[in-house]
């Protein structure tokens, strides 16, 4: 962050379309009485959430918050996790979705090292991609977001920072990075393979086509074979001409 305090903030969730709690250089209580956010919770039970980094800290003796579906006492907080605590649904958000990725070291022009830091949002998109279809995150929240992609209201940024709240998967998970290992392999060889199989799949095409050719002329062969036989008989019958006998002069006039 080079000295400078991220955007911070809590998102709640309700009827009213919910509201959203600026953690900025302050703490925010969630709690009874004048708390910040007011909750169903005794008087002498309050959360509080902020600092740098921003922590979550339970103060009393009830029922501890689930943070991603586990109960927690302290946690410092990552953009995405989801907060429920006697019937409330809170978000944590940062305007740096993805400040938790490693930076990658390239080789700067002239030869020099230098920091390149991959795309924050690509790279969340990513890895909720890859979490999902290993089936690392919770399901209701996947099957939500399967459902907003099937009504034409799926928005990928905000999948990805929702999903990555609920991943059931820890950093460095070696599931994860041996699929992004096969992921990258394949997008690497993507365009040779795309020139094998187009060619493959016009030989393909052109093969199919002389087939179509061929039958479509035996059909007109047979087709016209058939009239043939049936104009004979027809001459046959109401004439009495036999194309035999015409055939045996023809044989009498070849030497």
């Amino acid at each position: 962050m080079h000295g400078a305090v991220a955007r911070t903030w809590l998102e709640t969730t309700g009827p009213d379309g919910g509201r959203r709690l600026d953690l900025s250089g302050r703490a925010v209580r969630v709690g009874a009485g004048d708390a910040d956010l007011r909750v169903a919770v005794p008087a002498e039970e309050w959360l509080e959430i902020g600092g740098d980094p921003v922590r979550l800290l339970v103060r009393g003796d009830g029922p501890p918050p689930l943070v991603n579906g586990r109960a927690v006492i302290e946690l410092a907080l990552a953009h995405g996790d989801r907060i429920e605590w006697a019937g409330e649904v809170l978000y944590f958000r940062s305007e740096h979705p993805g400040e938790r990725l490693q930076p990658l070291v390239a080789q700067a022009a002239g030869g020099a090292q230098g920091d390149a830091r991959i795309d924050a949002q690509v790279a969340a998109r990513l890895q909720a991609g890859l979490l999902c279809e290993l089936e690392l995150v919770d399901r209701a929240t996947a099957r939500r977001w399967q459902d907003a992609v099937i009504a034409g209201a799926f928005d990928p940024d905000a999948a990805a920072r929702e999903l990555l709240g609920v991943a059931q998967a820890a950093a460095g998970d070696p599931r994860l990075r041996e699929r992004s290992a096969r992921l990258l392999r394949d997008l690497l060889m993507a365009p040779l393979q795309r020139g094998v199989r187009g060619t493959a799949r016009r030989a393909r095409q052109a093969a199919r086509s002389l087939a179509a050719v061929l039958v479509t002329q035996l059909l007109v062969l047979v087709t016209l074979l058939g009239l043939a036989i049936v104009a004979l008989l027809v001459i046959r019958l109401r004439w009495g001409f036999s194309v035999d006998g015409w055939l045996d002069r023809v044989l009498d006039i070849v030497p």
